[in-house]
Formats: structure tokens, sequence, C-alpha cells
């Protein structure tokens, strides 16, 4: 692993950091958050779906003797696969992925319309300056790795969802700004 992962003990609740593997990202690995209040666990997404993350994702809940089925709500960030590839596996083990709207949208539109992604990406790299052949190059091998996993979340957030919000404080102590 690149970085080491943390552990905060709060009033009440723990936030963990688990450092996952994931070579096929060019940071050649990511981090999921694991929240602990009482027997309530959210995880902070749930990493890619391909080998070596999730046996290493089962691995980090194994050393704190947990299984997924010991997560109850999984909160992903944003519609990535490198961010939400494993939330699949969590739901078939009773967990619920909560997921703002205009993510579940942009995840939609970019895997109904690859080449139309493809072109709108291609043109936002040109405008950073990016050369030509860079930008098709990066955006060719970006597509390649792009999941046609179902992204399908239990609960979809709009906004800041005063409601959903206040669920979190009651059972963690936390909010996010995100919603």
């Amino acid at each position: 692993m690149l970085f080491r992962s943390w552990r905060l003990d709060g009033d009440g609740f723990t936030v963990e950091q688990l450092r996952v593997p994931a070579p096929q990202l060019h940071i050649r690995e990511c981090s999921v958050y694991l929240l602990t209040a009482g027997a309530e666990r959210l995880l902070v997404d749930c990493a890619p779906a391909d080998d070596p993350s999730w046996p290493a994702l089962e691995a980090e809940l194994g050393r704190r003797g947990l299984g997924p089925d010991a997560i109850g709500t999984v909160l992903l960030t944003h519609a990535h696969p490198d961010h939400y590839g494993n939330a699949e596996r969590f739901q078939a083990a009773g967990a619920s992925v909560v997921l703002h709207r205009s993510d579940l949208e942009f995840h939609r539109r970019r895997n109904g319309d690859q080449a139309g992604y493809r072109e709108r990406t291609l043109a936002w790299l040109a405008t950073q300056g990016v050369p030509e052949e860079e930008r098709r190059e990066w955006v060719a091998a970006r597509m390649e790795k792009m999941s046609s996993r179902p992204l399908r979340p239990d609960v979809l957030v709009d906004g800041r969802s005063e409601e959903h919000t206040s669920e979190l404080q009651s059972r963690f102590g936390i909010s996010y700004a995100v919603f």
C-alpha cells in the first residue's frame, strides 16, 4: 500500500480509513471509510469491483471482525466505478445504497451515450490545453475501463436533504455537507 490507514475515535463513533489496492487506477489504490456507532455501520464508497480490490476490501472488513452483511448503509460520494463498484455486493448482503440524484443521472447519461461522453470529454480536455494526441490516448484508456456495472441506489437524495442528513446525524452523530 502506498499510504497507511488511519482510525479516529470520537464520542460514541469511530471513523476508519480502509486502503484498498486498485491497480486499474492511476493512483494504484483507493480509500473506503468505515463509520461505526454502536451496532450501526456505514461505508463511504465501496471500491472498484475488480480483483484485487474486492478481496482486499473483504479482508479489511474481516480484520475488524466484519463481513459485507455487517454494513447497513453504503454512502456513495459520486458515480465513478472506483467508488460504487461493489454496491451490488453490499446490497445483496442487506445494505442500503445512498447516492445523490444528479450523480445517478450523470451515470446513466455517461453509460447510455458513451460516444457523446467521449466527445464531451475530448472537448473539455481541449479547453484545458491538453495536446490532441494525449487527449485521445487518455480518453481511449478511460473509456476502455468504463464500467457497465449497474448502479441501483436504494435512496436518492436531492441537494441538502434535511431528512437524510437528520437520519445520518441520529445514527452516527455526523452529517455530510455534500447533501
